[in-house]
C-alpha cells in the first residue's frame, strides 16, 4: 500500500468517524421520546415504541401547514406560556407536576431529567410516554412559524 493511500484511507476513515460521533450527539442532545403501553389480561398487548426525539422536528417539516393550522392557532395564543414554562422546567430539579388518584386510575405528570413523563395506571393497562422538553420546544417553534405566516 502506497504513503498516497494510506493517507487518503486515514482521511476518508477520519472523516466517517467524526461524522459518526456527530450523528450520535445530536441524537443524544435531543433524548428519546418513549411510549410503551401494557395491558393487562390474557390477551394483553405489550407496545414499547422508542424514537430518537430529532425524528419529530425532521417528521413535521413534511406536515402540511394546513395540517396543522388549528395547533397553530393556540400556540399563537398560548406560546409565549409555554416557551417561557419548557424554558424554565429544562433548569429545574425533578419535579411532580400533577397527581390525580381516582378509584379507577392514577396519573402522574411529571418533569424527570431533560424530559416530561406521563404516567397512567388502570386495572385495564399502564401507560408510560416520556418526552424530552427539546422536542416539545421544536414542535412550539414549529407551530410558531405557521401561526406567523397566516
Amino acid at each position: 500500500m502506497t504513503k498516497r493511500v494510506r493517507i487518503i484511507l486515514i482521511v476518508l476513515g477520519s472523516i466517517f468517524v467524526i461524522s459518526t460521533v456527530a450523528i450520535a450527539v445530536t441524537v443524544w442532545q435531543a433524548g428519546m421520546l418513549v411510549v410503551r403501553v401494557h395491558e393487562r389480561g390474557p390477551h394483553g398487548s405489550n407496545i414499547a415504541i422508542l424514537l430518537p426525539g430529532i425524528v419529530v422536528p425532521v417528521v413535521l417539516q413534511f406536515v402540511p401547514d394546513r395540517v396543522l393550522e388549528d395547533a397553530a392557532r393556540d400556540v399563537s395564543r398560548w406560546g409565549p406560556l409555554t416557551r417561557a414554562v419548557f424554558t424554565s422546567l429544562q433548569s429545574s430539579p425533578d419535579v411532580q407536576l400533577v397527581q390525580v388518584d381516582s378509584p379507577r386510575e392514577s396519573v402522574r405528570i411529571e418533569k424527570r431529567g431533560q424530559g416530561l413523563v406521563v404516567d397512567v395506571a388502570s386495572a385495564e393497562e399502564t401507560v408510560h410516554i416520556h418526552v424530552p422538553i427539546r422536542v416539545l420546544q421544536s414542535v412550539i417553534h414549529r407551530l410558531e412559524g405557521i401561526s406567523d405566516n397566516s
